[in-house]
């Protein structure tokens, strides 16, 4: 079934596994970024990093940025802070990088 999900970023680095589809808008509401994606319950999920990215901040120091789509900007209280966000899709769910990268 083809719906529209909303997903809470609630961590600076935060990832998520869903069937999205499509990604439709993020913004605020009730204090809380969120992003609304269309989604086919049908289908496997999609293994997904986002990253939240402050004005001024330095990109060369978050891991893997080059690689990663910009999704959109908020605006949280009142404008004073502006957060960009960022995602990056994985091949594998986030817990199984991690596995792999302790075995090193």
């Amino acid at each position: 079934m083809r719906s529209i999900y909303k997903y809470e970023i609630t961590e600076q680095c935060m990832p998520l596994d869903a069937p999205i589809t499509r990604f439709l808008s993020v913004q605020i509401q009730h204090d809380k970024i969120c992003v609304w994606a269309e989604v086919d319950t049908e289908m496997e999920d999609r293994h997904f990093m986002f990253t939240i990215v402050g004005t001024g901040w330095e990109l060369d120091k978050i891991t893997n940025f080059d690689k990663t789509t910009y999704l959109g900007t908020v605006q949280y209280l009142g404008g004073e802070y502006m957060w960009h966000i960022y995602y990056l899709e994985l091949k594998v769910p986030y817990k199984k990088v991690e596995e792999l990268e302790m075995d090193r």
